[in-house]
């Protein structure tokens, strides 16, 4: 017998032409079994990478609106240090002011 892998099997075999015609049918169903298993993992194959590119689509676009926060965030800390900039230089002028 001739081990294909995943349990199949082909009977090998002596003389005769009946045991050709089974080894040859033998042959085909295993050839039709594999060929059905292959179909069923590249389906499963293709559908993991869609399920993987999707995640990474959404992934990228976490990303997309993360950076805009940030942008958001440093933006808003810049204006704030400027006016606390303000604030001080206008403590400084009043009593500078009030001094005089």
């Amino acid at each position: 017998m001739i081990d294909l892998g995943g349990g199949v099997g082909v009977g090998g075999g002596g003389g005769g032409g009946g045991n050709l015609d089974d080894s040859v049918h033998g042959l085909r169903s295993a050839n039709s079994t594999l060929t059905s298993k292959m179909a069923d993992m590249e389906a499963n194959y293709l559908n993991q990478i869609t399920a993987l590119s999707n995640q990474v689509k959404t992934l990228t676009e976490k990303c997309r609106l993360k950076d805009q926060q940030l942008e958001a965030l440093e933006s808003s800390a810049a204006a704030a240090e400027k006016d606390m900039e303000l604030f001080e230089m206008s403590k400084h002028t009043i009593a500078d002011l009030k001094s005089q």
